[in-house]
């Protein structure tokens, strides 16, 4: 959803929720409801470039240098596996 001035004054709410326990949530009438009236946004799995850019980015705009070969080691510990998730 595209943030407007129309939403911006009634609010804007953003929310998780794990592919897996979707039908727990639809389960639970006011978040069923909620997302039959607001279909999510559904987010792919990051590849190894996406991954390396979620532990870089964040730190070079704090001034954190990484040691040499850390963000390797971090995404090679992690995995690309369905449920990786960024640092």
């Amino acid at each position: 959803m595209t943030p407007t001035p129309e939403t911006w004054k009634h609010g804007l709410g953003l929310s998780t929720l794990r592919a897996d326990f979707s039908g727990k949530g639809m389960s639970y009438q006011p978040l069923g409801k909620a997302l039959q009236d607001y279909p999510p946004s559904l987010l792919a799995p990051m590849n190894r470039e996406e991954l390396e850019r979620a532990i870089t980015q964040p730190a070079a705009r704090f001034s954190v240098e990484l040691e040499e070969g850390l963000v390797n080691k971090l995404i090679d510990d992690v995995g690309l596996g369905e449920g990786s998730l960024p640092l």
